[in-house]
């Protein structure tokens, strides 16, 4: 039996799931256009992918982990960090304009052909996410095999930043709210509101493959705390993420 595990005070026993064939897909394009090279940049001494692997590879449930990728030079630099890539993925599947799901469906597909499996859950760990932790991901796909649900998202709680309710447009130089209502001044007003987050997405072999997307309106989640939300777009993101694993490494060591 695995380690006793929380996410926001919550929580749950996680055993290591024998009987369930559970694939965890890194996927990892060699065509970064924001931050050249971002996937095997080193962030704070660790090439960027190495996050979501050693995580991965932590998971008590997760049975295949594996990294996805058109580049030979991610390829190579994944292996030298432990990591399974059991193939190259084709270059139409790595374009600005390939979907996420056609990702993992060919993940799924390809490793269900080379292992003679059919797998029953599949996770993806973004490695532009890179503060997600292990009790995220183990904690998303028990509650996905629990409650029997289709598919379980992360969400985190939005802060006064960027809240809907505090949100305007600009029209010919004036303000109009971007929701109707009064203006709310005292923040113990405000409805509590959870943004989709990057750090998890879990879900049945059969809804991407059947229905061809990785979540539903009827998505089971996982809310996460806001000092693992990062999701690495520009140079401002990775400072903040450098910054924030520095911390995490010096809270671990008091």
């Amino acid at each position: 039996m695995g380690a006793s595990i929380s996410c926001l005070g919550k929580e749950i026993i996680s055993e290591t799931m024998t009987d369930k064939h559970i694939l965890g897909v890194i996927p990892a394009r060699g065509g970064s256009k924001g931050i050249p090279h971002k996937n095997i940049r080193e962030l704070a001494d660790k090439p960027l992918i190495a996050y979501a692997g050693e995580t991965g590879l932590k998971s008590n449930m997760i049975t295949d982990l594996i990294l996805s990728t058109d580049s030979e030079e991610i390829a190579q630099v994944g292996v030298s960090i432990g990591l399974n890539v059991p193939f190259i993925r084709p270059k139409e599947l790595a374009t600005d304009t390939a979907r996420t799901v056609d990702v993992i469906k060919h993940a799924i597909l390809t490793m269900e052909e080379q292992k003679n499996v059919v797998y029953d859950f599949c996770v993806t760990l973004q490695p532009t996410s890179p503060l997600t932790q292990v009790q995220h991901i183990d904690l998303a796909l028990q509650h996905l095999i629990d409650r029997k649900s289709d598919s379980v998202i992360s969400l985190t709680l939005m802060d006064m930043h960027g809240h809907p309710d505090l949100m305007y447009t600009i029209q010919d130089g004036k303000l109009s709210k971007l929701l109707s209502g009064k203006e709310i001044h005292n923040r113990n007003k405000i409805q509590e509101i959870y943004c989709r987050t990057g750090n998890v997405y879990a879900f049945s072999r059969n809804l991407p493959l059947e229905h061809d997307v990785l979540y539903t309106k009827e998505s089971g989640f996982v809310v996460i705390e806001k000092e693992y939300i990062i999701n690495i777009d520009d140079e401002l993101d990775w400072i903040y993420a450098e910054a924030a694993v520095h911390h995490m490494r010096k809270q671990k060591n008091k």
